[in-house]
């Protein structure tokens, strides 16, 4: 519960780590940008927690329904949309992009299920959630009140001064 709380405060810091850029006629593609977000740890370690949670009560029995439900259908349909993604990945011109959108689609698949059926709360998960998004809307509209920015290389901040062309 405390890794879950924990990827909702940071995420709205979306720390990146960029390890491939692509460029398409001399201009960037931000689509086709191989990434790798900080938060993306904490949220695989809180999957993997919840993971063992779950499976810890599906051996005390808790969890099991065994009768044809519309959540049942559901997570078939989400387990073939996602088997659909990982097939054609092997097919795709840039195979690592492919995987990389179709890692990022079962991410939020599984955080999803972590909200849904773990012991945190939906409102509670917004709560910390906001509490970690008052920070940067801070230094958003500091931003915003200075029209400029300040140099950070633990933000990942340039300075921009609105007095400075281009």
């Amino acid at each position: 519960r405390a890794l879950t709380c924990t990827s909702f405060v940071l995420l709205p810091w979306q720390t990146v780590w960029i390890v491939k850029e692509q460029f398409i006629d001399g201009v960037k593609w931000e689509y086709g940008t191989r990434m790798f977000y900080a938060t993306e740890v904490f949220a695989w370690i809180a999957v993997f927690m919840f993971i063992l949670w779950f499976s810890r009560g599906l051996a005390r029995g808790k969890h099991i329904r065994l009768k044809f439900s519309a959540d049942r259908v559901f997570i078939l349909l989400c387990s073939v949309f996602l088997l659909y993604s990982f097939w054609l990945s092997f097919q795709a011109l840039d195979s690592g992009l492919a995987f990389q959108w179709t890692f990022h689609a079962l991410e939020a698949l599984l955080i999803f299920f972590v909200l849904f059926l773990g012991p945190l709360t939906f409102k509670r998960a917004v709560a910390w959630f906001i509490a970690g998004s008052i920070l940067p809307a801070l230094l958003g509209i500091a931003q915003f009140l200075t029209q400029s920015s300040f140099d950070s290389v633990f933000l990942g901040i340039s300075s921009h001064p609105a007095a400075e062309a281009g």
